[in-house]
């Protein structure tokens, strides 16, 4: 017997019936990939486990937000029905979030606040153009005055503080004993609103009210554009926050905090649809409306975030603190 002739004519009676169609192909195999959910702009979302959770409804606070060294949550109220009238600050525990009034009778419209190695509370007061000092019991006294639409507002490990002035384009930076300078302006500062210092690098970021850009500013006073965030009509960035090498941005008219790499200025939406909402869970569906403040807590792992229902795109009585948790 002829093995050959027997191996080929075994191999045909196999593929032939496949080859002529008279059986069903075989089906195609696909890999299916999940769309990936993008958020405002067309951004990815930043991945992990990240969730949004409301941690209290209707606060009587609705703007800055800082963390002391015990964890306690401050928060300024601009006002209330639509007034920018607002004169105090409010303490919310982190034991039990119960709220008490930490100073009142401020000159009115307190907006960004935080606090200096002193353990005292910087506050920007936009009515007067002051820089406020509250000491831990509550005591207010004015360190510097002149500021012509004072903003947003950091401070350094040595209590100079840094404030953006919206009205003139402009960064002071003030010392311990109240003497001030400009510190930059022009470059791409233009409307500023939020400010933050990274302690690592000393770089100052800005937050630019009117065109959506986010400004570096050095050490020795180098001003550059640093990234670009898809807000409406490019408007509406509120505050700012330096977190593991991260910059967080809140965006009112984008209802949305934005994530930007400090190393390569990539920006990813952090929480927030881009539509006004209130929904919690994970970060690629939860909804925000309008968020203003933003802090960190003190192990670092979660994000404070206050909602201003005086907001002209909030459609009011969406006033929140929302914590964003990285699981």
């Amino acid at each position: 017997m002829n093995l050959n002739r027997l191996f080929y004519q075994t191999i045909l009676i196999l593929i032939l019936p496949f080859a002529c169609g008279n059986e069903e192909p075989l089906p195609r195999i696909e890999n299916e990939m999940k769309p990936e959910n993008l958020g405002p702009g067309g951004l990815s979302y930043t991945e992990g486990n990240i969730k949004v959770v409301t941690l209290l409804d209707n606060p009587i606070f609705n703007d800055g937000l800082s963390v002391d060294k015990e964890g306690n949550i401050y928060a300024s109220n601009n006002g209330s029905n639509g007034q920018l009238n607002g004169n105090t600050i409010y303490k919310v525990s982190k034991n039990d979030l119960s709220i008490e009034v930490f100073a009142s009778n401020l000159p009115v419209w307190p907006l960004s606040n935080n606090f200096g190695s002193d353990d005292h509370l910087y506050v920007s007061l936009w009515n007067p153009g002051f820089i406020g000092k509250i000491s831990p019991t509550g005591n207010y006294s004015v360190l510097a005055s002149g500021i012509s639409g004072p903003a947003g507002l950091d401070v350094d490990e040595n209590n100079s503080v840094y404030v953006s002035s919206y009205n003139s384009s402009l960064v002071w930076k003030i010392d311990p004993d109240g003497n001030m300078r400009v510190f930059a302006s022009g470059g791409s500062i233009r409307k500023p609103s939020g400010l933050a210092i990274d302690d690592n690098t000393g770089n100052i970021y800005i937050a630019n009210w009117h065109d959506g850009t986010i400004s570096q500013i050095t050490g020795d006073g180098t001003i550059s554009n640093f990234a670009t965030l898809p807000t409406p009509n490019n408007t509406g960035t509120a505050s700012l926050l330096v977190l593991n090498n991260k910059l967080y941005a809140t965006a009112y008219a984008a209802h949305s905090v934005f994530e930007i790499s400090l190393e390569t200025a990539e920006v990813r939406v952090l929480a927030g649809s881009g539509t006004a909402g209130n929904e919690d869970g994970e970060n690629d569906v939860a909804s925000l409306t309008s968020p203003a403040g933003i802090a960190s807590s003190i192990t670092g792992d979660t994000i404070y975030i206050s909602q201003d229902p005086n907001s002209l795109t909030s459609g009011g009585g969406a006033g929140k603190l929302k914590m964003i948790i990285f699981d």
